[in-house]
This record gives structure tokens, C-alpha cells and sequence, in this order.
């Protein structure tokens, strides 16, 4: 709804519609750890169900200070690439 994606370094870090939302190594001028520790309904995120404990904000706010890293790209790949070893992605063989 926002247009903001976290699964992608690039996407993150440009944010969504109202802008960006991390500022790799400053975890407090960070909105995205604003939203996260937020007790407002409609600012809140998650938006519905439990909301993320204090360790997963505090886990947060640690990876933001760290730099906000992503895994690199080839380890991405070469995950992937595994993954389509699982007998699901296999053709049908009598």
C-alpha cells in the first residue's frame, strides 16, 4: 500500500511513497524503527497482528546501526539455486 519493499537493498533504502525509511548506521533517525516501536493504531507496523517484541525491535535498531547490510547477491543466487534442488522442483518420474 505504501510502496515500500524490504526485501531489496536498493528498494528499501530508496523507501516508499512518503520516502525513505533507513538511514544505514543511524537506527534513530530511522522511521522504519519509529514505526515498529510505535503504540499509534495506523502508524504501527506490523499494522494488524501481535506486534514484534522487544527483542526483534531492539535486533532492529541493531542491524540499522550495523549499517543496514544485505546478504550479497551471489549468495543470494547460489540459495536459490539450492533451493530448486528440493524434490518439489523436480519433473515427475515414474
Amino acid at each position: 500500500m505504501s510502496g515500500l519493499r524490504l526485501d531489496r537493498r536498493e528498494d528499501a533504502l530508496k523507501g516508499g511513497y512518503s520516502g525513505a525509511v533507513l538511514v544505514p548506521g543511524d537506527a534513530e533517525a530511522s522511521r522504519l524503527l519509529d514505526r515498529v516501536r510505535s503504540d499509534k493504531d495506523g502508524f504501527r507496523m506490523p499494522p494488524v497482528g501481535a506486534r514484534l517484541t522487544t527483542a526483534q525491535t531492539d535486533a532492529i535498531a541493531e542491524w540499522i546501526a550495523a549499517g543496514a547490510v544485505w546478504p550479497d547477491r551471489q549468495q543470494s543466487s547460489a540459495a536459490n539455486t539450492r533451493s530448486t534442488d528440493h524434490w518439489s522442483f523436480q519433473p515427475i518420474a515414474k
